[in-house]
């Protein structure tokens, strides 16, 4: 699976054994998946790898979560 954006996707889908990815039969934009015998294909991932490189290497960092605080009266619960 590569997430390489809507932009990318046309170049994705001309790497051979490259579909875009489908959960419950919904297509994933920006989102291609690669057949089995695509894995062993070096030049073919160079190729996924560095058109997902340009879409998620201009992403910004994501947002760290604040850890959940234990309201005080439910930590004296238990």
């Amino acid at each position: 699976m590569f997430r390489v954006g809507k932009i990318n996707e046309e170049a994705a889908l001309a790497v051979n054994g490259v579909d875009l990815l489908s959960f419950t039969g919904r297509k994933m934009g920006g989102m291609v998946d690669i057949s089995e015998d695509t894995h062993g294909d070096g030049n073919a991932l160079l190729s996924l790898l560095r058109l997902a490189d340009t879409f998620v290497g201009k992403m910004p960092p994501k947002q760290r979560i604040q850890p959940y605080t234990v309201l005080p009266f439910l930590a004296q619960m238990g």
